[in-house]
């Protein structure tokens, strides 16, 4: 029996005797050794599941099956978490696939009922939806005067303090990001007097303490918003962040690598591994992250500074003056300097 089999029966061990953390700790193990290792893929992800975390869990039970779709189980779990996360279009698809392939039983036949039009429900939309979408546009002014005008309207009769809290802690991440740092910490003061303990609270106590310098702030704000919500992707990359400026690395980047896994189309996580690659010498993987960042954020002026300075390293003058011409064209206030230093972009996050 090779070592990954027998990692795998200890852990299968420790997750039938409910010791779930020992069993992640072998799962995870055995991925580091063989990233698609079928059995310990298919079940981390159903320890995800089983932890509420079914958008987490997607990309293992993805790559259990891929890796073995003999495997009726594996096809299983996978719709299963989809339509946990509201994704019916892609777990009928993923059944559909297991009928051609002549897979049967009853649980399918469970699995499709679940799909059935009549007790298919709309997801409904977060109530500051629309301003999370406008950040991620970039549209950080549009963003801060949406959220004055729900804190004004809605908030006001709302009864959940928490919520507005949210709002008022939202409102000074997109002022932050518009570089309004007065103006940030006025919002995140009355997000505070609400909830101090949110977690959308200690993640801006964090990215203003990072802005202002002040790196042990950061991150012991940073870890009290992990401790509260340790399964958010966006309270992994902040304590990455805060780590990072602490040049604690090798720490920051198991979290980044994390919230990749979780949410592959994160800008600022692969911003971040960019920074810690580039400070290991990895001109070449800092380089292509900070492309990857590009194509899903072309608007953030502080990723072309960073792409202009790894071009530069590497030569690449054409390609360092083009990325410069983008930033300053995206910024044209701020004077963007090429240079062999490493860059941090802590207003990213």
């Amino acid at each position: 029996m090779s070592t990954a089999d027998q990692a795998l029966q200890q852990a299968i061990e420790h997750h039938r005797a409910n010791r779930l953390e020992d069993a992640e700790r072998l799962y995870r193990a055995i991925l580091q050794a063989q990233p698609k290792h079928p059995d310990a893929n298919h079940n981390l992800g159903v320890l995800a599941v089983s932890a509420g975390q079914a958008q987490a869990a997607l990309p293992f039970l993805r790559t259990a099956l891929e890796a073995n779709q003999q495997v009726v189980q594996f096809w299983l779990s996978f719709a299963s978490a989809l339509l946990d996360c509201q994704q019916n279009d892609a777990a009928r698809q993923v059944l559909t696939a297991a009928r051609q392939r002549r897979l049967t039983g009853e649980a399918i036949d469970k699995l499709e009922q679940r799909l059935a039009p009549q007790q298919i429900q709309p997801a409904a939309e977060p109530p500051l939806a629309p301003a999370i979408a406008m950040r991620e546009a970039g549209r950080y002014v549009e963003a801060a005067a949406w959220l004055t005008n729900w804190i004004d309207t809605q908030g006001k009769a709302a009864t959940d303090v928490a919520q507005i809290a949210e709002a008022h802690a939202l409102t000074a991440h997109v002022l932050l990001l518009d570089k309004q740092e007065a103006a940030a910490a006025e919002a995140l003061g009355r997000a505070v007097a609400l909830a101090p303990a949110h977690p959308a609270v200690a993640r801006n106590r964090a990215r203003l303490a990072l802005k202002q310098n002040q790196a042990d702030a950061a991150l012991a704000a940073a870890q009290a918003a992990q401790q509260t919500n340790p399964d958010n992707p966006e309270s992994w990359l902040v304590l990455a962040a805060a780590l990072e400026a602490k040049q604690r690395n090798a720490e920051a980047l198991p979290l980044v690598e994390r919230a990749l896994q979780v949410c592959p189309n994160y800008a600022e996580a692969w911003a971040n591994r960019a920074l810690i690659r580039l400070r290991g010498k990895d001109q070449a993987g800092a380089l292509a992250d900070v492309e990857h960042a590009l194509q899903l954020k072309p608007h953030l002026p502080q990723l072309w500074s960073l792409a202009a300075t790894l071009r530069f390293q590497r030569s690449d003058l054409a390609g360092a003056i083009a990325a410069q011409q983008t930033a300053l064209g995206l910024e044209p206030e701020n004077i963007i300097v090429i240079c062999k230093t490493p860059h941090r972009i802590p207003t990213t996050i």
